[in-house]
């Protein structure tokens, strides 16, 4: 059940509520007892792809920044970045595309503007990877010590999806070190996620 909570967490985050749905609604309607917690997340996710709604983000858009082939990316960019004024998720997923794309200058600005966007709490994730997303670019361009900050800043963001937060602290952990003088990450150790 754990993998399958994660697996939707994820879609959730990358993909928008049409993707993350059925598996919550799967996951809260076995209501299973171990482990004790998914279920009430899986119900506390549902509530939350809803108030994700409300930012009127049409679902395959949110889905198109990772599902759209990348020759085709530039109409999803620019419809995205139309919205990414009043949209926090229209500027997550305008960053996710500008990232698939390899215009890591644009997607770092538009993951700071998330990151410090103020609103309900229920886009806490979209910050928390914001942030991880900011301190992915900084490691690929060996500013470790920055990227450990920005990681730490992720942490803030964290809402108990359980052992994320270990995830966040040990990334920031290392990249200390990198910056201490302890080597040099590789460009198979920098993790840009996809869905």
């Amino acid at each position: 059940w754990m993998s399958r909570t994660y697996r939707a967490w994820v879609d959730r985050i990358l993909l928008g509520p049409a993707a993350a749905e059925p598996g919550f609604a799967a996951i809260a309607a076995a209501a299973p007892s171990d482990p004790d917690w998914v279920a009430e997340f899986a119900r506390q996710q549902l509530e939350e792809l809803a108030a994700d709604r409300a930012d009127d983000l049409p679902d395959d858009l949110a889905q198109a920044a990772w599902t759209t082939p990348v020759e085709s990316l530039y109409e999803v960019v620019v419809r995205l970045e139309g919205l990414s004024g009043t949209s926090l998720r229209a500027a997550f997923y305008a960053a996710e595309v500008h990232l698939r794309l390899g215009d890591t200058t644009a997607a770092e600005s538009l993951y700071k503007k998330v990151e410090t966007w103020g609103g309900p709490e229920h886009l806490e994730p979209f910050r928390m990877v914001a942030a991880t997303r900011v301190g992915e670019i900084k490691a690929r361009a060996g500013r470790y010590r920055s990227a450990a900050r920005w990681y730490d800043r992720a942490v803030e963001h964290h809402r108990g999806v359980y052992r994320v937060d270990w995830m966040l602290q040990g990334r920031a952990r290392r990249f200390t070190e990198l910056s201490q003088g302890g080597g040099v990450l590789s460009e198979n150790q920098v993790l840009f996620a996809t869905p």
